[in-house]
């Protein structure tokens, strides 16, 4: 009997990420498929959906939440998707390092940009559904 064996060291999977970063910065299209996939990933999150804030395991998360300041509110909303965003983050300092490393210097800073822009924003929707008054009294019934 043939047994197959396939090994691959570590300098081969940190050149194959490389090669797949170095295509995502190079190609504009591969940038904006990879953008539109992180953000229908990020449409399914369990937070941003404002049911789950009226169930009844979740209800302290909605008083709690409108407790605060609207201001507050943003902040802390900000946080927690940076905090779910973790791997985003990581491949956006990988992909700065390697776009410095080979030349790609606004596609980086995009991705970046891209991130924070995307937290703020669905922070932002975050908060005002949860403080909208029909929405929040919605939630409830």
């Amino acid at each position: 009997m043939c047994w197959i064996q396939n090994h691959i060291l570590a300098e081969e999977v940190v050149l194959h990420q490389l090669a797949v970063v170095l295509n995502f910065l190079s190609s504009p299209a591969l940038m904006l498929l990879i953008f539109v996939a992180w953000l229908f990933w990020l449409s399914n999150a369990e937070i941003i959906s404002p049911h789950n804030y009226g169930s009844p395991e979740n209800q302290f998360l909605f008083y709690s939440s409108t407790a605060l300041s609207k201001t507050s509110q943003f902040k802390a909303w900000f946080l927690v998707l940076m905090v779910i965003f973790t791997p985003l983050i990581v491949y956006g300092i990988f992909s700065i390092a390697a776009g410095f490393f080979f030349g790609y210097f606004l596609a980086p800073i995009l991705v970046i940009a891209y991130i924070i822009v995307l937290a703020m924003f669905i922070a932002l929707a975050v908060t005002d559904q949860v403080n909208t008054p029909l929405k929040a009294t919605a939630l409830h019934c």
